[in-house]
């Protein structure tokens, strides 16, 4: 079960704090802005392997967008531990972005992907067992899929999805309008 091991997360009100204190994870993938302030960067325990990444929430190619060399350096990161898990240590990783939908996502989804050797199906699935409302980062998604060489499958399964829920980013910015998380 991936909620046993997998949880996604965001800076939005609090609640990476709250995740980190109700999960205990042993390993974070952070992802965040490049501009964030210092008194809005996450702590982190210091027990936990954290891997932070520094790009902006874009699909396409530009200054701060995620890249090649990001997106490698967090599957390397990623690989050891999905390896542990499958092979029955306690892992139990935090995937946090700043609002829990995009860049998280496609971490959560890049780690399920290697944890079921590349079967997009099982890892979408699992990825909505995780959490019920993803919109994961197109670019890093088709990154991912490029360097794991899964011949655009992750990235075709994304795409039907993102086509079944193609309204779902006006509803997200409607809902960081109302709650002032455009950070």
């Amino acid at each position: 079960m991936p909620a046993d091991w997998l949880r996604i997360s965001s800076l939005a009100e609090g609640r990476l704090a709250r995740d980190i204190a109700d999960f205990r994870p042993t390993h974070i993938v952070s992802l965040i802005n490049p501009d964030l302030l210092p008194e809005r960067r996450p702590r982190f325990p210091e027990d936990a392997d954290v891997h932070q990444i520094e790009r902006l929430d874009i699909d396409s190619d530009g200054m701060h967008a995620p890249d090649g060399t990001a997106v490698a350096d967090m599957i390397a990161w990623l690989q050891p531990v999905v390896a542990a898990r499958r092979a029955g240590n306690p892992v139990r990783l935090i995937s946090h972005c700043h609002q829990g939908i995009s860049r998280s996502t496609a971490a959560a989804l890049t780690a399920l992907a290697i944890y079921h050797d590349g079967d997009a199906e099982l890892a979408i699935e699992d990825l909505l067992a995780v959490t019920n409302k993803p919109w994961p980062n197109a670019k890093i998604v088709a990154l991912a899929d490029a360097y794991l060489g899964l011949g655009g499958r992750l990235t075709a399964i994304v795409d039907e999805y993102r086509a079944a829920h193609r309204f779902r980013p006006r509803s997200y910015g409607r809902l960081q309008r109302r709650t002032g998380l455009y950070l």
